[in-house]
Parts: C-alpha cells; structure tokens; sequence
C-alpha cells in the first residue's frame, strides 16, 4: 500500500478499533461500477478511508453501486450514506462527478472528497466545487510525462498508448506521454527522419479487463510497438498479458495497487512490466478524512498532486513473484504463451517478436538526468499542454507540438 501520510495522528487503543458496519457508519466510501479489491483507485481510496477510521474510533461502510441499479445508482447510493449517518463521503470520478453536482447542495452538512474529478451538470456546462466538497487531482499530465520521458530513455522507439476512454485524466495522460517521450528525445539528439520515435495513440471505450482488449494489444504489438503505456481500470492486466506472450513491455497506470498483475501466477506478466505509475489515492483520502476532523477540511477547492511529495510516482516493477526468484524464471517461463482456449479472441497463433535491447527503468529513475527532471517538474519549469480542454473537451492530439515524435492516430482517437 501507499506510504503513511507525513500527518501524524492520535493512536487509536485496539480495543476500540472498529470494524465495517452495515448500518450507522460515519464515514462512507462510494466505489464506482468497478471491484472494491480492483487493485486501483477503489481499492485504494477505501484503505485511506479505514485507515482514519480505525485510528480514530469510527464507524465506516462501503456503498456498491452497479450498472443494473440504473441511472441514478450513484445519487441513491449517496442519499442512502446520508440516511446511514455519514458525516464524511469519499468517492472517485470522473462516474460521480455528475451525482455530486446535485448531492454537494442537496446535503450542505455531508462533507465530500471527491478524487479525479469535479461536480458538474449532464452538460458539462456548469461546474460547481461546494464549500463541503474537497477535490483532488492527481497532475495526469506530469505521470505521462515521465512514462513517456522514461520509455524513451530506455532505448525504446516504437510506443503506444491506450486509454480506456477520452475523459480528461486519461487525456491529460496521454498527452503528457507524447511530451514526455518528446523531451527524452531531444535529450538524446534523436531526429525523426533516421531514429525519430513513433507512438500509436487510441482509446479502448471501456475500463475492464478483456478478450478483446488482449487481441487489441496484441495486434499493436505485433506491428511493431515495444511497449504500450496503457491507462483505465483494469485495461493493464489485458495489456500485460499479450505483451508478456510476445515479449514487450507495458507501463501501467495506478491499476497495480497491490502488485496483483506483477505477482500473478503467469510468469510472463510478470516480466512484461517495464514501470507503473502510482498515485496516493490512499493518502489523499486519509489526509482529506484527517483534516475534516481537525476542523481543516480544504473544501470549495481543488488540490493538485503532483511528482513531490508522493503525489505520483513512476516506479520500477517489483519483480518476480513472491517465491519464484529471478535465477529461477526458465527460458520457457519468459517466452511460453497461454492457451489460447482459454482466452477467446486471442490469437494462438502470436510469437515473441524481438525488441531491442532496453535499460531499467530502475536505473533510468536513479540517474542524475531523471532527478533533475523531477525538480523541473516540481517548479513547473517545463510546460506540459494538458490533453483535457475547459469544459472538458480534449485537445486533439494532432495540436500537441512535437518535433521528433510521430504519433499514429489509431480508431476513435481523434
């Protein structure tokens, strides 16, 4: 799990830890269509929640909306929460932005945090952050940056970038990978005529883990990609698959919370990884919970988290699974596929194709050249054109100023 906050708060005697309660509890977390143990931001926001309610003595619940409960399951899980007690409501967008735009007034007294997202109406048009709710952004466009500043880096030239769906944290996303492998690129005096880099940018259209996602990235893998930065949900897994089968790499996007894609039982996702992004949902909830109880909760407002500080991070993989190490992952372990029988849509037919040779990305976030770039980052010192417009309209990617990078615009990315 994420690193403990720099607060410091009042223990809480294990005798009176309290444990999720099906009624009554004070602090609710609402997850969004996806898994409470998804591995990623639910997950992680509701460790944050538990972790100030079992140090502080109270009461918590988590309320599951899905698909089936029809359009206003969201609005209805909140007015359940409220009906329960809830003082303190936590819960991930961009699905509950548009639930908390009528919640934030219709429950003045309910205290909200709101992550990777902003309360506004169906239309996009108005756009309200109240005095009782809190927003956290984490700088999307500073994760891409360094995915795509660290892909580069390490010797590899032909990307790609998959988003689930053109919503403004993913854009920010992939605009800033664009950027970053763009900066990488001029460091390294690449030009795009003779060693330029190429990257195929497309979005998914959905946030879970698939068949069809798998076949998608196989099919960019075989024409060429070495690595796929890949962003929403559970899309990494899908990704990670395929590239372990033809032995590429994958970046993934805060979906490996818990280490659940490295430290699979398929050996070959396990090494497909080349880096992860992290992102402090956990902590960011855990301080915004922390301050409402210190009477210094920074609502009206949204607060940005960015490469200091643990707001993000670009991390190395883990590695091999717990008790199958390195010395012990055979030739067949590294390039052996999966039965396509059990996998529909899956080609049987893939085959490793061979890619270059690339350095760590361990070794790419120790040099001097990637701490210097964090610092930049830090003091706002290299300007990133964000990918999501005001009221949300994303920036064609056909806009963002590269000299040596060329992007190949795959379906639906436009």
């Amino acid at each position: 799990t994420s690193a403990a906050s720099s607060a410091t708060p009042r223990p809480t005697p294990a005798s009176d830890a309290p444990k999720a309660t099906p009624l009554g509890a004070e602090l609710a977390f609402i997850s969004d269509f996806g898994l409470l143990n998804d591995g990623a931001i639910n997950q992680a926001m509701w460790d944050g929640l538990t972790r100030c309610a079992t140090e502080r003595g109270l009461t918590y619940r988590h309320y599951a909306p899905t698909a089936d409960d029809g359009p206003d399951a969201y609005l209805d899980a909140i007015s359940r929460a409220v009906s329960d007690g809830a003082k303190l409501i936590a819960a991930p967008g961009p699905l509950l932005e548009v639930p908390l735009y009528t919640a934030q007034s219709r429950y003045p007294d309910v205290r909200f945090i709101l992550v990777d997202g902003r309360p506004h109406d169906e239309t996009f048009e108005h756009e309200t952050i109240g005095q009782n709710v809190a927003c956290v952004r984490f700088a999307s466009d500073q994760a891409g940056f360094l995915a795509g500043y660290s892909a580069v880096k390490s010797g590899m030239r032909a990307l790609g970038f998959l988003g689930a769906m053109p919503v403004p944290e993913i854009t920010d996303a992939g605009s800033g990978f664009i950027q970053g492998a763009e900066y990488a690129a001029a460091e390294l005096g690449l030009s795009e005529d003779e060693d330029g880099v190429l990257i195929r940018y497309g979005y998914n259209g959905a946030y879970r883990a698939g068949a069809e996602t798998e076949a998608l990235a196989e099919v960019w893998f075989a024409d060429g990609l070495d690595c796929i930065f890949v962003c929403g949900g559970e899309l990494g897994e899908s990704v990670a698959a395929a590239a372990g089968r033809l032995s590429k790499k994958v970046i993934l996007y805060d979906e490996d919370y818990d280490g659940d894609i490295e430290n699979s039982d398929n050996t070959d996702t396990d090494t497909a990884v080349f880096a992860r992004i992290q992102k402090n949902y956990e902590g960011a909830v855990y301080d915004g919970a922390l301050a409402f109880y210190r009477g210094l909760f920074p609502g009206g407002k949204e607060t940005i988290r960015g490469a200091v500080r643990y707001g993000i991070r670009l991390l190395p993989p883990r590695g091999p699974a717990p008790g199958k190490p390195a010395s012990d992952i055979t030739d067949a372990d590294s390039t052996g596929g999966t039965d396509s029988e059990d996998t529909p849509g899956v080609s049987d037919t893939a085959e490793a194709v061979d890619a270059p040779e690339i350095t760590d990305a361990a070794d790419i976030l120790a040099s001097p050249e990637y701490i210097s770039l964090l610092g930049a980052l830090a003091a706002e010192a290299i300007p990133i054109r964000r990918g999501g417009g005001d009221p949300f309209v994303p920036v064609p990617v056909a806009e963002i100023p590269v000299a040596v990078v060329r992007v190949e615009l795959a379906d639906a990315a436009q």
